[in-house]
């Protein structure tokens, strides 16, 4: 699995991600975490659904590879699953990360989380929607020019 995730495969194998996705249901986390992280670069679309069920995983390091791989996939069932975790405090940063790489695709779901109740998840939605923002969002970021927290009304 190691030299499976260090190939980056100008087309991906679909027998090459099915037998990474059987590995993705092991009981053992590090077997999860290195299957997953070769999926990076294995997963085909067909893999969406097996990646789709990681991000309810326990552990993080098998969440964010499959977090990565939808991305890399632009898998649009995936935008909505990855944009809240931005409210989790071990996702957060490859949340970021891929709804980054996702680009204006993901700004809606994105600006959903400038509600959120946490002013972290807020501070974070504004700096995605700095980047990959349009004008459709600015009402949204207006209103929180009167964020309670003042990093959140600054960003914003």
């Amino acid at each position: 699995m190691l030299q499976l995730q260090q190939k980056k495969p100008a087309k991906p194998n679909r027998e090459v991600a099915q037998a990474l996705e059987a590995l993705t249901i092991s009981d053992n986390a590090s077997a999860r975490h290195l299957a997953t992280k070769a999926l990076v670069n294995w997963a085909t679309p067909e893999s969406a659904d097996a990646l789709l069920k990681l991000l309810d995983d326990k552990s993080p390091i098998v969440r964010g590879p499959a977090m990565a791989a939808l991305g890399k996939l632009k898998h649009k069932e995936a935008i909505p699953l990855i944009a809240a975790r931005l409210g989790s405090l071990q996702d957060r940063v490859q949340a970021r990360g891929v709804l980054l790489a996702i680009g204006s695709d993901a700004e809606g779901e994105v600006r959903k989380q400038l509600e959120s109740a946490e002013w972290q998840t807020r501070y974070e939605a504004c700096k995605i929607l700095k980047t990959i923002g349009t004008k459709e969002s600015a009402p949204a970021l207006e209103k929180l020019l009167n964020d309670p927290q003042p990093l959140v009304k600054q960003t914003a």
